[in-house]
């Protein structure tokens, strides 16, 4: 026997954020689904994160017209933030959820103050509203710096940022046309690019057909992101669900609406 080569792990450290959500004042704007959060810098991000701990925590947090402040320790990912992914899982009645804004502060790396990220979303994250979509990708819009004098008084200035632009893409589905081609399972996508990934997507609405991803079939949808860069690959599954969930997939097609640039993934297989 000989002793295996010790691999060296690459340590990323912890560092406390205080994540602050604001629940919009509208009408069924609260929820009690599994509400989660990813920070992205310029070169990293953290691991998806639960705000709430337990059920219990969910059905006081995220009420309307309520402002929830938690404490959770995720990957450093520097400064700027560059983006939030925030969303639910969407259990529970009425799992839909108005979001006003998200608050991000942090200490900054002499310790003697924070800053601030204010991403403002004003939107449904909700199966039954808006576009449907139960997760959102939000820029920030104000970055603050707070530090303490000598006196212990505060000295605040915003930072003027670069800020990444929001964009739609278009996804387009090829179903083969080959016998028992067609699924019913729940289809997931995930995009990536060089500026990062969308997250995982599930197909909700296709433009082109009620019953979606049928035999020989074409199914168009739209998702927003911040802007992907030259996008290189995507991720697709289903969940295999219902009598019929195999699927034959010809290929998918990613339009970048606002430069009209077109990437081709194919796929010939089940």
């Amino acid at each position: 026997l000989f002793p295996a080569n010790t691999a060296t792990e690459e340590y990323n450290p912890y560092v406390p954020y205080e994540i602050i959500t604001y629940t919009s004042d509208v009408s069924g704007a609260g929820t009690d689904a599994d509400v989660y959060v990813v920070l992205f810098g310029r070169d990293t991000q953290t691991e998806q994160k639960s705000l709430c701990a337990n059920k219990k925590e969910r059905k006081e947090k995220f009420e309307k017209a309520q402002k929830d402040i938690f404490i959770v320790e995720m990957e450093d990912v520097g400064d700027p933030i560059e983006k939030v992914r925030i969303g639910h899982d969407g259990t529970g009645w009425g799992a839909g959820w108005h979001l006003d804004k998200v608050e991000v502060r942090r200490l900054t790396d002499d310790k003697k103050g924070s800053i601030t990220y204010s991403f403002p979303c004003k939107r449904w994250l909700a199966r039954g509203e808006d576009d449907g979509e139960i997760v959102r990708e939000l820029l920030p819009e104000k970055i603050m710096e707070e530090k303490t004098r000598k006196d212990g008084s505060m000295k605040k200035k915003e930072i003027k940022h670069d800020a990444l632009e929001m964009k739609q893409y278009q996804i387009l589905v090829y179903t083969g046309d080959v016998k028992g081609g067609g699924t019913d399972a729940n289809v997931f996508i995930n995009v990536f690019g060089e500026n990062g990934d969308t997250g995982e997507r599930k197909l909700m609405k296709s433009e082109t057909h009620m019953d979606k991803f049928e035999r020989g079939q074409v199914d168009k949808f739209q998702i927003e992101a911040v802007d992907l860069g030259k996008v290189f690959k995507v991720k697709i599954r289903h969940d295999n669900a219902l009598l019929n969930p195999a699927w034959f997939l010809d290929k998918v097609e990613v339009v970048d609406l606002a430069d009209q640039d077109t990437f081709v993934f194919h796929c010939e297989r089940w």
